[in-house]
């Protein structure tokens, strides 16, 4: 196997210009000869924050909508509302007017940041909304003598507000940069673990405020822990504090011998690097990229006196990305070699030294191992960017692809959502008798399932509501309108209609019907109908002709949902508004070409190179692909079977007639603006066989296809 001599960076660097131009469409893995099988993925900080957080898991669970305005806000309103009826309920206080307690409490809690309110029942909920009215008030010194106050009461006096008040003596503290401050947000979390109340989750919140207060004092381990313990609590905005300090940890002036050696910060400051190493947005990156900073930090892990170096995997990462293979191998001998990680850099060192079937089993061991997550919370992800599930699902697949297990990498592949790759194989390399027997084994469909895309309820929602239903279930399958159907639905549906359109494709129209949506199936009839009366040599021509014509405008019309290509060359994947790139040509030719930007003295020029393919093409797969040609290989291929069908159709038909005439100058419009010459020999016909028509006059005095009048009829 030939090897790439392009590093992994550079590799992704290619990758990335695909998207330069038009719009974006979402990775092709066995574009560019499969290359992406060589490049390192891209890893996020996010993604890793919130794997190591979970080493700092702790009792402690955050709110999931926890306002962190100063402000009284809804939340804390009703919490208190609530807090204060469950002291009713449980006797821990004992107004004489519950009732009258109740609304007085009301009261003090709207008058918090307004006018004072009138008198309300003493407890600790009146000693709260006292200091919280002079806080909002600017006078932080009552504010926080009544928190005080509060918390001098005796523990069974104070079961609700004990939190409160220690959480906001904590945020006193912080403003005026007290060292109390760390002391009161430790006292939230020892309150709760004690058993006092916690409605607002302010023990999570406690542990980034605390890190704020050690952040404040430069003090980086400790802030890095909180954050952690903060992030283990469900709270995702500590990812934005570590990754703050993540920054501080690595920069120019660190000393990163020291910081390699802390146990806390290290494996920060390697995840934090390692995100940074390939980055497709400058979404966690900032303006600059890696330079130096993951040479300098290999050397110090690689001096480091810790024993055990959890992360050695991801060290061995860092070197792969930027090419230092040999290091990368070295690295991944101190890792846990069952990791899903460390398997996963084993593969593809293996696959680097030509060590397929080792490449695969460990590719196949690492998969389970990899996050399913498909997004990220902090920020919305770019529609280029590609989270390390896909990219390892498709490191699997490509290689289950150079091995010839064909029905394996596809469902690899389709099961992972890595369509567009599996889409190539289920048209391009699986047999159909072997699409057929996976179809029917793994996406079963049923007689419900039928009704749930048919009934017009699904459509609900729609902002097309003009669309016909298989426009509709087109948007669907292609994802633009997925909203609209459950995903388990859509993703059965659409390997179901692709296996329907490649036995349609083959005319093996009755085993696709029950494949294809049930909105299509009546489309379908009428089509296989009417070729099926034109060869009727029974019925008059006239008959004949009128039966293929009404075929011929439903492939014309309706072949993308009947016969298209799900990529090449149609797209249907893109409701064929987007050029495909042809894959097929490319593995049967064995190479493909690199265009590359390069700098010149006088700015930019393009550097073209042909390199050998990525992913070999075995025998097999060579044997398969010149097995499923689509004919003619053109974008919108079924244009030219609605013209060939129109063209059967008008030979039947009588010269001079206006008719017929129509029937040409129809079908050579099909083509005529992508495909001259195809369209030539339309216009041919009608000046040799309808040159006495309006229309053919018409035709012959431009040379070519003029607007059509009223259709012919098709009885």
């Amino acid at each position: 196997m030939s090897r790439l001599t392009l590093t992994s960076g550079a590799l992704f660097a290619l990758l990335a210009t695909a998207h330069a131009c038009g719009p974006w469409l979402p990775n092709r893995y066995l574009e560019n000869g499969g290359s992406a099988v060589l490049a390192a993925p891209e890893f996020y900080f996010e993604i890793e924050m919130k794997d190591l957080a979970k080493s700092f898991a702790g009792p402690f669970k955050a709110k999931p909508a926890q306002s962190k305005d100063d402000a009284p806000s809804q939340e804390s309103a009703d919490a208190d509302t609530a807090d204060f009826a469950d002291a009713l309920a449980a006797r821990a206080i004992a107004p004489p007017d519950a009732e009258a307690a109740t609304a007085q409490h009301l009261a003090a809690r709207q008058a918090i940041g307004g006018p004072a309110a009138g008198e309300e029942f003493p407890s600790e909920f009146a000693i709260y909304h006292r200091g919280a009215r002079a806080f909002h008030s600017g006078d932080k010194p009552a504010a926080r003598t009544a928190w005080t106050e509060l918390l001098a009461l005796p523990a069974a006096q104070r079961h609700y507000r004990s939190t409160w008040a220690a959480f906001m003596l904590g945020k006193l503290d912080l403003a005026e940069k007290s060292p109390d401050a760390k002391k009161w947000f430790t006292t939230v979390r020892e309150q709760a673990k004690a058993g006092f109340a916690d409605t607002l989750g302010l023990a999570a919140a406690s542990l980034g405020w605390e890190a704020r207060a050690e952040l404040n004092d430069n003090a980086l381990e400790p802030a890095a822990r909180l954050y952690l313990e903060q992030l283990a609590t469900g709270d995702r905005t500590a990812v934005d504090s570590l990754l703050s300090v993540a920054k501080q940890l690595v920069t120019t002036d660190t000393d990163l011998q020291k910081i390699a050696a802390n146990a806390v910060l290290e494996p920060v400051a390697t995840r934090f690097i390692l995100s940074r190493m390939v980055t497709s947005s400058l979404g966690e990156a900032g303006e600059n990229g890696p330079g130096d900073l993951s040479t300098a930090w290999l050397a110090a892990m690689e001096n480091s006196d810790q024993a055990n170096i959890g992360d050695a995997a991801r060290l061995g990462w860092t070197a792969y990305t930027a090419g230092h293979f040999d290091e990368a191998e070295r690295w991944l001998k101190r890792a846990d070699p069952n990791s899903g990680l460390a398997l996963w850099l084993k593969s593809k060192l293996d696959f680097r030294a030509g060590k397929l079937a080792d490449a695969t089993a460990a590719m196949a061991k690492a998969l389970p191992q990899i996050p399913q997550i498909h997004g990220l919370d902090q920020r919305d992800a770019e529609p280029w960017e590609t989270m390390p599930i896909e990219s390892a699902t498709a490191d699997l697949g490509l290689m289950q692809l150079a091995r010839n297990e064909f029905s394996a990498a596809f469902l690899t592949l389709a099961k992972g959502g890595v369509w567009q790759d599996a889409a190539f194989l289920a048209e391009r390399v699986l047999t159909t008798g072997e699409l057929l027997a996976i179809v029917r084994k793994t996406y079963p469909w049923s007689a419900e399932q039928d009704a749930k895309v048919a009934r017009d309820e699904v459509r609900e929602g729609s902002n097309q509501p003009k669309e016909t239903h298989a426009e509709w279930l087109e948007r669907c399958v292609a994802g633009s309108g997925q909203f609209f159907m459950p995903g388990e639905i859509r993703g059965t549906l659409k390997v179901r209609w692709l296996l329907a359109r490649r036995l349609a494709r083959l005319g093996r129209f009755a085993e696709a019907r029950p494949f294809f949506p049930a909105p299509l199936r009546l489309k379908l009839d009428e089509y296989t109908a009417g070729l099926k009366r034109g060869q009727d040599a029974k019925l008059p021509r006239s008959k004949r002709a009128a039966a293929l014509w009404a075929a011929a405008q439903i492939a014309r019309s309706d072949g993308m949902e009947l016969l298209g290509t799900e990529v090449e060359p149609d797209g249907f994947i893109w409701d064929g508004n987007y050029e495909v790139a042809n894959i097929r040509t490319e593995r049967l030719a064995g190479k493909w070409t690199e265009h590359k930007w390069v700098n010149v003295p006088d700015g930019y020029t393009k550097r073209i190179t042909v390199r050998p393919l990525v992913v070999p093409l075995t025998t097999s797969e060579r044997a398969r692909l010149k097995a499923t040609p689509v004919e003619p290989n053109e974008r919108f291929h079924y244009r030219f079977i609605a013209a060939d069908i129109a063209w059967r159709a008008a030979k039947l038909m009588p010269d001079n007639s206006e008719e017929t005439a129509i029937v040409l100058n129809t079908a050579g419009r099909w083509l005529k603006d992508r495909y001259h010459d195809s369209a030539e020999r339309f216009y041919n016909a009608i000046e040799s066989r309808c040159a006495n028509t309006e229309l053919g006059r018409a035709a012959i005095a431009i040379r070519w296809f003029p607007p059509n009048p009223e259709q012919p009829p098709t009885q």
